[in-house]
């Protein structure tokens, strides 16, 4: 009795410390307050590959399918050195003449013009309420509150007004009569 159980297992001396050992990083919160730290900046591409000047030079080659203009950019790409702060007019591409690009459309016997337009046909069998003017918007439909507004402000038409007789005097004649009747 007033001793402790013996531990199964041995624990350190009593001059042992618990727990982690604390370390201070550097810098310091001093330091990270009253400086601004600003972090280094990766170097730009010096050069990169030009898609619109491959893919000008495939068909150039005569690649007209997207397969085998992706085929002749993995084989030739051509590369371009990153443009610098000086901004220098840019060459415009030129068509020349009597060069198709891709595989041309046979021509067609109806005009395009007449596609594309709806003829007025008196006999159609389809409703025409899908058209609507681009840009137009549809006018705004009527809510509760503006039909209100609009009973309140409508012009008040006089109506004629009964004058009021009792029950015993209703079939009475008048003994005094206004204007001519």
């Amino acid at each position: 009795v007033g001793q402790c159980r013996a531990p199964t297992y041995k624990i350190p001396a009593s001059d042992f410390i618990y727990g982690m050992v604390n370390v201070n990083d550097e810098p310091s919160a001093g330091d990270v307050v009253s400086n601004w730290d600003v972090a280094k900046q990766s170097k730009a591409k010096t050069t990169m590959q030009s898609f619109p000047a491959t893919n000008n030079m495939a068909l150039a080659a005569g690649c007209i399918t997207a397969a085998s203009q992706r085929q002749y950019a993995k084989e030739n790409p051509v590369m371009k050195a990153k443009p610098t702060g000086s901004s220098s007019p840019t060459k415009k591409f030129v068509v020349p003449e009597g060069v198709i690009y891709g595989i041309q459309s046979e021509q067609n016997e109806i005009p395009m013009s007449l596609v594309m337009s709806a003829p007025s046909d008196p006999e159609r069998d389809y409703p025409m309420y899908s058209q609507h003017t681009v840009g137009k918007l549809p006018p705004p439909r009527a809510t509760k509150s503006s039909d209100l507004y609009a009973k309140k402000n409508a012009p008040v038409e006089p109506k004629a007004l009964d004058s009021f007789k009792m029950k015993k005097f209703a079939k009475v004649k008048a003994k005094v009569v206004m204007g001519p009747k």
